[in-house]
């Protein structure tokens, strides 16, 4: 359906990296600020393998492709803790 011009999809960027510059050409921008995706490493603060944690964020940056990594802004989130409810 594309091909014949008779509808559309999304993409994720990452679904296009490898595509020949003829096939780039059928791809539109967002105007404005792009959609983007979150990666997040989530484990316990009693988890004390700091070192696994940082091999793994290391390892997925470094699959990405440098267009990637380079010039994009990240935003981190600082999760709020909420007390837990104890119930007597």
């Amino acid at each position: 359906l594309i091909d014949q011009k008779l509808g559309f999809t999304l993409l994720p960027q990452l679904a296009t990296v490898g595509w020949k510059p003829s096939e780039k050409q059928r791809l539109r921008r967002f105007k404005g600020e792009p959609p983007a995706r979150e990666i997040s490493l989530v484990f316990h603060n009693s988890f004390i393998k700091e070192g696994l944690i940082n091999a793994l964020q290391s390892e997925i940056k470094a699959c990405l492709p440098s267009s990637f990594r380079s010039g994009n802004p990240v935003q981190i989130v600082d999760w709020v803790r909420r007390p837990q409810n104890h119930h007597a």
